[in-house]
C-alpha cells in the first residue's frame, strides 16, 4: 500500500546566474581600454578585451554597470579570463559592487585571482566573501592589484554559482566507527551526490546510502577507531514549488534463489529497493517545467506543526500531467522517481 498525505514541497539547487556576459563593452577605468573581441572569445558573441598601458598597483582597469542583480543565494563566481602576459597569483582582482563603477571604498567583494598562464584562457572559480550583503550587485570590473605589466587581458561570460567545494578530506560526525554504529553526519546538508567520497581509514567505500540532510548510512558499520572522512560538493537550495494530495510507494526487487536442497517451494532475495512518488497541484509555474528531468529534494509532510515530520529524498520529476474542465481548476497531477534513499526526518 502506498504512502498518502496531504501537504508537500520540493527544492532544487539554486541555478547559475549571469552578472555579465561580456557581450557589450565595458567602460574604461584607470590605464585600461576596454573593447570587444569578436574572434576570442568563450561565449556568446564576443569577450571584453581590456588594453593596459602604463597601469598602477590598485588601478581599476574596467567595469561595467547592469540593472540590479540579487547574488545572496549564490556562493562562487565563475568565468573565463585570459592575458597576453603570465599574470601571478593575486596580481588581478575581480571586484564585485553595489555602487556603479565599483566605485565604493572598497568595493562589496575583492577576489584575488590565481595565476594565469600566458595567452590561456583559464575558467576561474572565485568564492565570495559576504554573499548575505549582495542584495543589489550592479557593478563588475577588474582591478590590477600588483605588479603591473603592459598588456592584453580578455575576460567573458561571469556567473554567480550557488555550489561550494569540500576538497580536502573532512571529518564526519563522530569522527570515528566503534564497530556497530552505522549512521554518520556530513557537515552541511545538500551534497552533490555524484561528487561526494566517503573514506574509511583512508579507504574509499561505496556501501552507504545519503539523505539531503547529509546523513551517511553504512550498509556495514565502520570498524573500531577507523577513521570516517569524506570531500564534497554541496548546494544552496531553494523551495521551487508545492503540492497536495501526495502519496508514495516503496518497491523492493527479488532474485530467486533456489537451489537443488529446496523441498519444492522458491527462495528469493531482496537485491533493490526504490521509490516512486505523485502528487496533484492547481496552476503549475515554470519553475516545475524548469525542473522537469532534474534531481531535487522532496518532502512529504504529515504534520504541519512545529515537529515538521516528513519523508524526504532526492528524485526526479518524471511527469507533469495538465488537465482543465470548464466547471474546475486547472489540475496538474505530477510524479516523481525516486533516487536513492527515502528518509524519515523532523525539524
Amino acid at each position: 500500500m502506498p504512502k498518502q498525505g496531504y501537504l508537500g514541497a520540493f527544492y532544487s539547487k539554486v541555478l547559475p546566474k549571469v552578472i555579465d556576459n561580456c557581450d557589450e563593452n565595458w567602460d574604461a577605468g584607470v590605464h585600461g581600454t576596454p573593447e570587444l573581441d569578436t574572434g576570442d572569445k568563450q561565449e556568446g558573441t564576443a569577450s571584453v578585451k581590456i588594453v593596459v598601458a602604463d597601469a598602477v598597483a590598485g588601478d581599476i582597469l574596467a567595469t561595467n554597470d547592469f540593472t540590479a542583480i540579487d547574488l545572496r543565494n549564490h556562493r562562487r563566481v565563475q568565468f573565463w579570463i585570459k592575458a597576453s602576459v603570465a599574470i601571478a597569483a593575486a596580481d588581478l582582482c575581480l571586484l564585485i559592487d553595489e555602487t556603479a563603477a565599483c566605485a565604493g571604498s572598497p568595493a562589496e567583494e575583492v577576489i584575488e585571482l590565481p595565476e594565469l598562464a600566458i595567452n590561456t584562457w583559464t575558467k576561474v572559480t572565485l568564492t565570495l566573501a559576504a554573499p548575505a550583503d549582495l542584495d543589489a550587485v550592479i557593478s563588475v570590473g577588474l582591478e590590477y592589484n600588483a605588479n603591473p605589466q603592459d598588456c592584453n587581458i580578455w575576460i567573458d561570460d561571469i556567473n554567480a554559482i550557488s555550489s561550494l567545494v569540500v576538497s580536502t578530506m573532512e571529518s564526519m560526525t563522530p569522527a570515528t566507527g566503534d564497530g556497530t554504529n552505522k549512521v554518520f553526519q556530513i557537515a552541511n546538508a545538500n551534497v552533490d551526490l555524484d561528487t561526494l567520497v566517503v573514506q574509511v581509514d583512508a579507504v574509499t567505500v561505496k556501501d552507504y546510502d545519503v539523505t539531503p540532510k547529509g546523513e551517511v548510512n553504512f550498509v556495514t558499520a565502520p570498524g573500531n577507531g577507523l577513521t570516517v572522512k569524506c570531500t564534497y560538493t554541496y548546494w544552496v537550495v531553494k523551495q521551487a514549488g508545492g503540492f497536495h494530495n501526495w502519496a508514495f510507494s516503496l518497491t523492493g526487487d527479488t532474485a530467486e534463489r533456489t537451489d537443488f536442497t529446496t523441498t519444492g517451494w522458491k527462495k528469493f532475495a531482496s537485491v533493490l529497493k526504490g521509490w516512486t512518488g505523485s502528487a496533484e497541484r492547481f496552476w503549475l509555474n515554470e519553475k516545475w517545467m524548469a525542473e522537469m528531468g532534474n534531481l531535487v529534494i522532496v518532502k512529504f509532510y504529515e504534520d504541519a506543526g512545529a515537529a515538521l515530520q516528513r519523508h524526504e529524498g532526492w528524485a526526479l520529476i518524471t511527469g507533469i500531467d495538465v488537465s482543465a474542465a470548464v466547471d474546475t481548476l486547472i489540475m496538474e497531477p505530477i510524479s516523481f522517481q525516486g533516487h536513492g534513499l527515502l528518509s524519515y526526518e523532523s525539524g
